[in-house]
């Protein structure tokens, strides 16, 4: 459910705001509600949203996947280039550290993931 939810911002994430004010109804209000519940931490919808207000939400939700996806890369990169110099301890340390401050829920459990297959290293 997760996957579809961050397709679905992706791809309204997209659009200007005059178009998502027009899209704007139950529907994407209940999306935009489930999103936020089930990825991301500490954010909850505000009630009765106006269509402006959806739109602006859009916007930044997308704007924060966006940035914490491009921190996770780089949290990746850097873990990686830890364990190859033999640092697996920073590596998992950097990949930890990601995950505890990540809001993004699918973001956070891969850096948790990582952590945990350069603990079996």
């Amino acid at each position: 459910m997760q996957d579809a939810l961050i397709a679905w911002l992706r791809e309204v994430g997209e659009l200007p705001s005059s178009e998502l004010v027009a899209q704007f109804d139950q529907s994407s209000d209940q999306r935009l509600r489930d999103l936020v519940a089930q990825c991301v931490v500490g954010l909850i919808v505000p009630d009765d949203l106006t269509a402006h207000e959806f739109a602006q939400w859009v916007h930044d939700i997308r704007h924060s996947h966006i940035e914490w996806n491009r921190a996770l890369g780089q949290a990746l990169l850097d873990a990686e280039d830890a364990r190859a110099n033999g640092h697996k301890n920073v590596a998992m340390h950097l990949l930890t550290e990601f995950a505890a401050q990540c809001a993004w829920l699918p973001l956070k459990g891969i850096a948790e993931s990582e952590a945990q297959r350069f603990r079996s290293l």
